[in-house]
């Protein structure tokens, strides 16, 4: 399937925004227009069609910060809602949109990857992510996607067809975690959900850091992304266990 970025409808979700981020955008997606994005602070979060009761508590407590799949802050509230007007757009266009968050920035490299990859897309794709933070569970598709397994992470810029906004939208409300992973497990979950990632990150390291420090959705935790199987606990206190050994051991002789 081509997708042609000269023509494609694009999305901006912003809730500031400057001539030099549009301009920078135009680059790669010319017809690209400002969403204006929700603001969390505005919403009702005690309105459970709107935010799930566990959802609320967590916002009000500090387990926001025991997973990745707690939504951190009010403004991960106004995020999510501001990504399901998209859909609303993309199913009222009744065509694929380009979806982008307000801290991408596109450079050389990626207007290239990226133009060639969308003139490739599978045609069965109902949402493709084109940057992302991490895309843990997916299988190889060919030389430029990966297939998505679950566990969809970032959605920085992103494609979405109308029949898979439809599906998220049917799923969507109340909010029971961040918008990126709700995505990833409706992947996991509905097999007509098909979804794809490019298989080369765009979204480096440095920038995912700095744009942490920047932005009030989220708050960093060192919890939240550690590991959750036994096996990697296991081994550091067998670690810190060994060590202490060694030490009483050298210290007696």
């Amino acid at each position: 399937m081509y997708i042609d970025v000269n023509t494609i409808d694009a999305y901006a979700i912003c809730m500031h925004h400057d001539e030099d981020n549009l301009n920078n955008w135009r680059t790669l997606f010319p017809h690209v227009k400002i969403q204006e994005a929700v603001i969390g602070k505005k919403v009702d979060i005690t309105d459970t069609n709107i935010v799930a009761p566990l959802t609320r508590f967590q916002l009000n407590h500090h387990s926001k910060n025991d997973s990745i799949y707690a939504v951190p802050s009010v403004g991960g509230i106004g995020c999510y809602l501001s990504h399901l007007e998209c859909m609303k757009k993309c199913i009222s266009l009744n065509k694929p949109i380009i979806v982008i968050e307000e801290d991408v920035k596109f450079n050389e490299k990626s207007r290239s990857v990226i133009t060639n990859a969308l003139q490739d897309v599978p045609d069965d794709s109902k949402y493709v992510s084109l940057m992302y933070i991490r895309q843990n569970k997916n299988s190889k598709y060919n030389s430029t996607f990966c297939k998505i397994l679950g566990d969809n992470s970032g959605f920085q810029c992103y494609l979405i067809f109308p029949e898979g906004a439809k599906i998220i939208l049917k799923h969507a409300l109340p909010i029971t975690t961040q918008i990126d992973l709700f995505v990833g497990v409706l992947l996991h979950l509905y097999p007509e959900f098909i979804g794809y990632a490019l298989d080369e990150r765009l979204y480096s390291f440095s920038e995912i850091f700095m744009d942490n420090l920047s932005t009030d959705i989220q708050s960093f935790a060192v919890k939240k992304y550690l590991p959750s199987g036994n096996i990697f606990y296991v081994i550091v206190v067998l670690f810190i266990i060994t060590l202490v050994s060694i030490i009483i051991y050298q210290n007696k002789n």
